[in-house]
């Protein structure tokens, strides 16, 4: 994922994904709070959620303004 994300342009970091309202930055947010959610106790709301799009949505909504350097290596 490192090497991936960081050969992409900043045109294409903040490009529109292939899913509706996200961009690329977002998908990459997605994937390390759903990884990083394995390991928290935040990823038991995934079990009792009533929407997961709306728990996919969380995580990624508090990373969009985070800088490109913090979401495709957060801490």
């Amino acid at each position: 994922m490192l090497n991936c994300t960081s050969s992409l342009t900043d045109d294409e970091w903040t490009a529109p994904s292939a899913a509706a309202g996200w961009r690329i930055a977002d998908v990459v947010a997605h994937i390390g709070a759903t990884a990083r959610s394995f390991y928290t106790p935040a990823g038991l709301r995934t079990i009792f959620a009533a929407s997961l799009e709306r728990v996919n949505e969380d995580p990624v909504d508090r990373r969009r303004d985070w800088s490109r350097a913090k979401v495709a290596v957060p801490r």
